[in-house]
């Protein structure tokens, strides 16, 4: 039965609240072609299944919502970087035993860094597929990059890649982060970190350095990357929790609404409800910030602050939109039903956005106010 005649059931996602319009790149359907013939090229959409599976997940369209004004060059990086990203992600899930996982992504760590920094290291040669096309990708923004933003492309992916070996040692040991912990590691682990240097292309010139070195403009950075994560995981967590295939008494990845079930002993619908409400109070302080922050900055950095809030918004977007993504509807192997989880976004502010997070870890972003 085919995705589009299966009956669905919908888990309804508390409101998101995001006042930022939606928008999409004019070349979305040339850039997203391109990007399955790039998973083509390197042997990565593999058999049937996996190949339904990148068609479903239809991963550059995170791109073409999150740049929705880059250069088609630049966004392509961006569709290609997303698509081997999420067929990143389920060839680990097929990896051997989780120990195994987590030495492997120990080994490749440092010859990922060493590779963006150089692609014509050869720390990656003879590694398969997956490392010919972060070659490949890895040598496109070199062209395209200055060397500030070279280098934070770097360390981007320096912090995805320690958050997603975090991930792994906490599913290995089967201990669950505490909210503040897990708040830095949801930073890095999605993948933002990797997006923001992006962004910066969507400027015309350089941002000065002193600005996108200062306390504000890496607070608004890392608070995109974090929105990403907290968005993602009020669908995501839906879909894990439906899967049938999940081991008896087997512990739930890391993931917001899990910590918050877990630390405060929650049921899974209010968890949902408080982990929604946190990312619409980090979203109210990640407009105040990104408006006082605009005033009397260069107009490169307002232009990248304006990429910062299409780049919340494209991956919120991503996640409501139904006709995006089928990655977060989880088939039923016990009968012909489907799990989607389904959000709505409201421009209104809930009551009590404006209130802080308890979160030691992040506390200092609302200082900056």
């Amino acid at each position: 039965m085919s995705p589009a005649r299966v009956p669905v059931t919908h888990i309804e996602i508390p409101a998101i609240y995001c006042p930022i319009p939606f928008a999409v790149h004019p070349e979305h359907q040339q850039i997203k072609q391109r990007s399955l013939a790039f998973l083509e090229r390197y042997g990565l959409l593999g058999d049937e299944r996996r190949r339904a599976q990148a068609v479903g997940s239809n991963a550059a369209a995170a791109a073409v919502l999150c740049l929705p004004s880059g250069k088609t060059e630049v966004v392509q990086i961006g569709a290609d970087l997303a698509a081997f990203g999420l067929a990143f992600d389920d060839d680990m899930a097929e990896w051997q035993g989780m120990s195994g996982r987590c030495a492997l992504m120990a080994e490749l760590m440092p010859r990922v860094v060493r590779t963006l920094e150089h692609p014509d290291s050869g720390l990656l040669d003879g590694l398969g597929s997956f490392a010919d096309a972060y070659c490949d990708i890895a040598r496109r923004y070199r062209a395209v990059a200055g060397p500030g933003t070279m280098t934070r492309w770097v360390t981007g992916h320096q912090n995805w890649w320690n958050g997603m070996l975090w991930e792994l040692a906490c599913m290995e040991t089967g201990r669950m982060p505490d909210l503040n912990a897990y708040t830095y590691m949801r930073i890095g682990a999605v993948a933002g970190t990797t997006y923001m240097p992006l962004v910066e292309q969507l400027v015309d010139r350089a941002i000065p350095e002193s600005e996108m070195l200062s306390p504000p403009t890496r607070a608004l950075t890392e608070m995109a990357s974090l929105l990403n994560g907290f968005h993602n995981d009020l669908f995501s967590c839906v879909v894990e929790r439906a899967n049938p295939n999940q081991d008896e008494g087997a512990r739930p990845s890391p993931n917001l609404v899990e910590v918050l079930i877990q630390e405060d002993h929650l049921s899974l619908e209010v968890a949902l409800q408080r982990a929604a409400d946190y990312a619409n109070r980090m979203m109210w302080l990640f407009l105040r910030l990104s408006e006082k922050t605009s005033q009397g900055g260069s107009r490169e950095l307002r232009s990248y602050l304006d990429g910062l809030k299409a780049e919340v918004r494209g991956c919120i977007s991503f996640h409501v939109e139904p006709q995006q993504t089928l990655r977060y509807m989880h088939f039923r192997a016990t009968s012909p039903l489907a799990v989607q989880p389904r959000g709505t976004v409201t421009e209104t502010p809930p009551p009590g956005v404006e209130e802080p997070l308890p979160i030691p870890t992040i506390r200092w972003w609302w200082d900056l106010l």
